[in-house]
């Protein structure tokens, strides 16, 4: 056998190998995901309600739970339900949660439909009013950190909120009907940050908008029929 033959054979084996290295991962992916099995956890281990809104693990290992009826928090054993309590103001502001984000801290935070709130785990209670203003009020719909570390906060009549951590630098973006270069729409539902750093901002009714931080202004992106 020439020097071009065996070169050709070797080619040839090291091909082969390759498929079947690719053949024997994807039989082990395929049964692996035959073998994933389920658990359902419901109300009768002690969840608050079966209408969960948001899911989120933070740094101890614990998951938590946005609920329609509260916020709940599971160890893996056993569910542990935050309420509202009008006669607690270290309880959460509202029972009705939407969003939760566990920011690059380790902090929990808690989009409720009656402000945000943010989790002390010291004291194993909640802080209603972080920031003040509007936010206390607000019925909040998503939660976010940017790459940056500020906050920005979607609310259903609000519109659009950016925090700094430290509350010395709170902003709006709110819909203007005489600007096109506004946020489209005040009801925020979804947000989420790029690789390049631009915020996109999803809207309830005004399709999407992507923010000039330095500007304060938004592009749309809305369906043109």
């Amino acid at each position: 056998m020439n020097a071009r033959s065996r070169a050709g054979l070797r080619a040839g084996l090291a091909l082969v190998a390759v498929l079947f290295s690719s053949y024997s991962a994807a039989l082990t992916l395929e049964s692996a995901a035959r073998n994933i099995r389920f658990a359902n956890l419901s109300t009768e281990d002690g969840l608050s309600s079966e209408f969960v809104n948001d899911v989120v693990q933070d740094g101890r290992g614990y998951i938590w739970f946005a609920t329609q009826s509260g916020l709940n928090r599971y160890d893996g054993h056993e569910v542990k339900v935050y309420e509202h309590r009008p006669d607690d103001p270290r309880s959460l502001s509202d029972n009705f949660l939407r969003a939760l984000m566990v920011d690059s801290d380790g902090e929990l935070w808690v989009g409720s439909g009656r402000g945000l709130n943010r989790y002390d785990p010291t004291t194993d209670s909640f802080d209603r009013t972080p920031f003040g203003g509007q936010l206390a009020f607000a019925r909040i719909r998503d939660v976010m950190e940017d790459s940056n570390g500020r906050i920005w906060v979607g609310t259903v009549a609000t519109g659009l909120v950016g925090i700094e951590r430290d509350g010395s630098d709170i902003r709006y973006y709110r819909n203007d009907p005489e600007r096109s270069d506004s946020l489209p729409d005040d009801r925020v539902i979804a947000m989420a940050e790029d690789r390049r750093g631009y915020l996109w901002v999803g809207t309830d009714g005004g399709g999407l908008a992507r923010l000039n931080r330095d500007s304060g202004s938004f592009t749309r992106f809305v369906h043109d029929p």
